[in-house]
């Protein structure tokens, strides 16, 4: 014999019901998920104790990227300063001198703007683009 609350046998009863099973069998079943309860929490704090490695593991990665793009920056800075240092590229003097065409620009203006002895000598290829797309002062 097993004493219970009032009312609680009505609901074993409706719940052993609705589960497909005899009153024996859910208190049963009831007191094998309470007892291995403890199970779940230990499950709960190794998945836990996982994701908390994983997340150490991504923000690991993270800094790897983020010095590795780092490198990566200091390397075009310094590529670009080299390149600025001898001048534009033949590609870039090319380039050039095909907006200069195509926006009716004398090269003799665009180097005076800049204040480049030649298209070879211009500094900033970005610079050049940009001043052949502004307005020229009139004389």
């Amino acid at each position: 014999m097993l004493r219970l609350p009032d009312g609680m046998r009505d609901k074993l009863a409706k719940l052993a019901d609705a589960n497909g099973r005899s009153m024996n069998a859910e208190i049963i079943s009831a007191l094998e998920q309470h007892l291995t309860g403890s199970d779940r929490l230990s499950a709960i704090e190794s998945s836990i104790q996982n994701q908390h490695r994983a997340a150490q593991e991504l923000e690991a990665r993270i800094q790897t990227l983020e010095n590795f793009a780092a490198t990566v920056s200091l390397q075009n800075i310094r590529q670009t300063l080299q390149t600025s240092e001898k001048g534009l590229t033949p590609r870039e003097a090319g380039e050039i001198r095909a907006l200069l065409k195509r926006t009716g620009v004398s090269e003799a203006r665009l180097l005076e703007k800049l204040a480049a002895p030649s298209i070879e000598e211009i500094q900033d290829f970005g610079v050049a683009v940009s001043a052949l797309f502004t307005p020229f002062e009139t004389k």
